[in-house]
């Protein structure tokens, strides 16, 4: 593995500094498995035996960087932070299994040799925004707004071999291209009060999320659209700290992959 990264701070004015921070990493990976299995119990004894040998070869590329602006203003407590964040990473994995396996008690037996190909693309881009105005010397209230765009992409592609023994034959029921899109907006408004070492933060939010699924096996987009409230609450004395808080999130693209995997019959 290789990683590259660094950070750069700067100062605008006495009122305004900025953050970012680049990383990069690159890697490459390579697996060899050699696996006997044998299934039995004690009233058939042997059920089953498998014999499971695997190749694989795999690589990824990693990009992602943290840029963030902070805005003191002349009215002390006023604030403004803006923080974008992006990460992006290609993955690529090969897979060759040969499997033989015998099914004792019905006197089946079966056999796989296939390539098992998957790519993945991902790209995550975030907007943060937050904006502080004390009211009193007490308490304040805090805007904020956070923007999501997604996109995944997850590729199977399942080969077995031709006459020439070449992995170039399609297995069209193990491959499927699955691809993602997703806005996710939310806004919410903090009350914020203090009294000497205690803390209290209330949350309001709403929450849109905008979903779009597209597979290729399927010839329509399936589009899924949400709106919820989140509620929150943060109370802090002495060091002391009770936090309640909501969150959604839609399962990854990987959970909804309808193509199963098959390398360990």
């Amino acid at each position: 593995n290789h990683r590259i990264a660094f950070g750069l701070r700067g100062q605008i004015d006495s009122l305004t500094r900025y953050e970012f921070k680049p990383n990069l990493v690159l890697i490459e990976n390579n697996n060899i498995r050699r696996t006997f299995t044998d299934n039995s119990n004690n009233i058939d004894g042997l059920l089953s035996t498998s014999l499971n040998n695997g190749n694989t070869k795999g690589k990824e590329v990693q990009y992602n960087h943290n840029l963030t602006f902070f805005k003191n203003f002349k009215k002390k407590g006023r604030t403004l932070n803006v923080a974008h964040f992006i990460n992006t990473n290609a993955y690529e994995n090969d897979q060759v299994t040969e499997a033989l396996n015998a099914f004792l008690k019905f006197g089946d037996t079966t056999y796989l040799d296939q390539l098992r190909s998957r790519t993945q693309d991902n790209l995550n881009v975030n907007a943060n925004i937050n904006f502080t105005e004390p009211i009193s010397k007490q308490s304040s209230l805090r805007l904020g707004y956070t923007g999501t765009y997604l996109v995944n992409k997850d590729l199977i592609e399942t080969f077995t071999k031709d006459g020439n023994g070449k992995y170039e034959v399609p297995d069209e029921d193990f491959t499927n291209n699955l691809k993602r899109k997703s806005w996710r907006n939310s806004l919410s408004l903090a009350y914020v009060w203090r009294y000497k070492q205690f803390w209290l933060t209330a949350t309001g939010g709403g929450l849109f999320y905008d979903i779009y699924n597209d597979f290729l096996k399927t010839s329509n987009s399936i589009s899924q659209h949400f709106k919820y409230f989140l509620p929150a609450l943060n109370i802090s004395w002495k060091g002391l700290n009770l936090n309640y808080s909501v969150n959604v999130a839609p399962p990854e693209i990987t959970d909804i992959q309808p193509t199963p995997d098959n390398t360990n019959p």
